[in-house]
């Protein structure tokens, strides 16, 4: 389990290891890493980041070191690709900078992201983890983002399912 200020430490890190890297990499935080570093959530169970093609070239082998050497799962999802879809094209618009780190620029993805990708996953305690983020953020709203997602092949009705089924059991109850 992570709280925020090992997830910080992580991050450092990685910063640290770039020394001398001379184009800043960008990196969003996406699900639970930014609901702990939001203190939304006290623990998460790993470190999830969205972040370019690029970037995400550069920063295997340094992920696969502090992974395999801190016992530790970063996941790296390049160019926001989740297994069943990609994140809106413009969830990096949405994002909030956060931190002051020299090789680093480290952003929050928005609430309604942090939601949709939340209400997705489906899982009982990601219906915990989004209590709060439900009660500022219509039902409707985060279907219309849902439509901007973009699907990997025959899976866009599967997800309609869950989404559907956040929406029922999450804000039948507000």
């Amino acid at each position: 389990m992570i709280d925020k200020r090992r997830l910080i430490n992580y991050v450092n890190s990685i910063d640290l290891k770039l020394k001398g890297y001379t184009k800043k990499i960008n990196m969003y935080c996406v699900g639970g890493t930014a609901l702990t570093l939001r203190d939304k959530k006290i623990l998460s169970y790993d470190m999830d980041f969205a972040v370019s093609r690029e970037d995400f070239r550069t920063l295997s082998g340094i992920i696969a070191e502090i992974e395999w050497k801190e016992k530790v799962r970063i996941d790296l999802m390049p160019e926001g690709e989740h297994v069943d879809y990609f994140l809106p094209h413009d969830y990096q618009r949405h994002a909030k900078k956060i931190g002051l780190f020299r090789n680093i620029n480290l952003f929050i993805v928005s609430d309604l992201d942090i939601l949709l990708m939340k209400a997705l996953a489906g899982r009982d305690k990601d219906y915990i983890d989004v209590k709060g983020l439900k009660r500022k953020i219509k039902s409707e709203d985060l279907l219309k983002r849902f439509e901007e997602l973009r699907f990997k092949p025959g899976k866009k009705e599967q997800l309609k399912k869950k989404i559907d089924e956040f929406i029922k059991r999450a804000y039948s109850y507000q």
